[in-house]
């Protein structure tokens, strides 16, 4: 089978000390698909390009070979990476690395082509196949998605970012440009006057730092994802596979900044057809058939779940209801936060039962549990018998994107297949 690619973006600093250690030509392409996974990861958990993030040796397997430290030393001892130095087995913790904070970020970008495991690896070709099939079948408006790129970068700089006392939260999770650490709101406060900084938050994420510097570092990385992801499909870089964790079916539309998938699904006439909720839906049908009953389980069946949050808990709007769920949900047991008291008092059911399967499983074994369920439902069984109809789809984790004419059949099947199953949803179309 012929090799696959896809393109990422680097910052030029990062390029030039990358090409500069004299490695091959393979080990180089390595290098930079190693870095790209590190600064993804980081971008997405924290909001910046170059905090810690773990990479098992099972994962340097899986995604490179046993030869890995060929391509990973040089990248330490250069300094280009640097690790925690942190490991146990025991406590099966592994190595956490990240991208030197000065070749992280910067204004200019270099594209690479790197190679990477592809279809010959997948025991799901046909999955597999159906989803590229479908992305290539789509007109992609690449003016239309520059300038959706140009909007963005604006909104960012001209958002009215909630900063020092707007912060009502009593207590907060930080990074100060070093390191992550719960802190007093008013201390934080304290703190970021004292260093002549702002205490701020930007989309759930609580930050010590200088908000101009922030800025540059988020519009910088901004670019590099939405250029990357324009640039794969420019040069025909299609790619698909399943989640070697969570079973999802990965591929450029999932993968992609959401404004640039909406520009084009207009583009095409698609529509996106999911639950309300759906994860939490998932979770409220397993509760419910172990015998649980309770206000949770009726909201998130209802479609009602964050709605009823904000209301209960007097919140602002549904997006910091929603973030907030999940804050509690999903993250480990004894984590501080403001809104699980009051939680604890509206979904009791909800509480004890998240809190019984992180602490059996692993705080993060319940999001995986509940994405494992889902791509049971959505690719393995929903889309894949659409498919075999001849109906053009594929998916977007928890959701069908189909072509608009497609809509109701689409529709009705799933509550169908929802049905045989004893699930039960509210289902939208956006």
């Amino acid at each position: 089978m012929a090799d696959l690619y896809k393109q990422v973006s680097v910052p030029i600093d990062l390029y030039n000390a990358v090409t500069e250690l004299g490695l091959s030509k393979i080990q180089t392409n390595k290098a930079f698909r190693f870095l790209d996974l590190l600064i993804t990861d980081s971008q997405r958990r924290f909001g910046l390009p170059y905090c810690y993030v773990s990479f098992s040796y099972g994962l340097f397997l899986t995604v490179f070979n046993s030869k890995y430290q060929n391509f990973l030393k040089p990248l330490l001892h250069s300094g280009i990476v640097k690790c925690d130095e942190v490991f146990s087995s025991d406590g099966q913790k592994p190595h956490y690395y990240k991208v030197h904070k000065d070749l992280s970020v910067g204004e200019g970008q270099v594209t690479v082509q790197v190679k990477y495991k592809g279809l010959e690896y997948n025991n799901d070709t046909e999955v597999v196949q159906n989803a590229l099939s479908f992305i290539k079948s789509l007109y992609i408006p690449y003016g239309e998605l520059k300038q959706a790129l140009l909007q963005k970068l604006y909104d960012v700089i001209h958002t009215n970012y909630k900063a020092n006392h707007a912060i009502k939260e009593s207590a907060v999770r930080v990074f100060d440009g070093k390191k992550h650490y719960y802190i007093n709101t008013q201390k934080a406060i304290a703190k970021a006057t004292k260093l002549g900084v702002t205490l701020f938050e930007d989309d759930g994420r609580y930050f010590i730092m200088d908000k101009g510097e922030y800025l540059k570092i988020k519009t910088a990385n901004i670019k590099r994802s939405y250029v990357a992801s324009i640039e794969n499909l420019r040069d025909g870089n299609y790619y698909a596979s399943r989640n070697h964790t969570n079973n999802r079916l990965d591929h450029n539309l999932t993968n992609m900044a959401t404004v640039l998938r909406y520009v084009i699904a207009e583009a095409n006439n698609l529509v996106q057809v999911d639950a309300v909720n759906s994860q939490y839906a998932i979770l409220a049908n397993q509760m419910k058939k172990e015998g649980i009953k309770g206000q949770f389980i009726e909201d998130a069946i209802g479609g009602r779940l964050y709605e009823n949050v904000v209301e209960g808990l007097n919140l602002p709007d549904r997006n910091t209801g929603k973030n907030g769920l999940m804050k509690v949900v999903f993250a480990p047991i004894y984590t501080p936060n403001t809104l699980k008291s009051g939680l604890e008092k509206m979904y009791p059911e909800l509480i004890r039962y998240s809190d019984k399967i992180k602490q059996m499983k692993g705080y993060n074994q319940l999001a995986v549990m509940l994405q494992q369920h889902e791509s049971a439902l959505y690719v393995d069984s929903i889309s894949a018998e659409l498919q075999k109809m001849g109906i053009s789809c594929t998916t977007i984790h928890d959701s069908i994107l189909c072509r608009e004419n497609d809509r109701q059949f689409v529709q009705d099947f799933i509550k169908q297949k929802m049905k045989e199953q004893d699930f039960e949803c509210q289902l939208k179309a956006s």
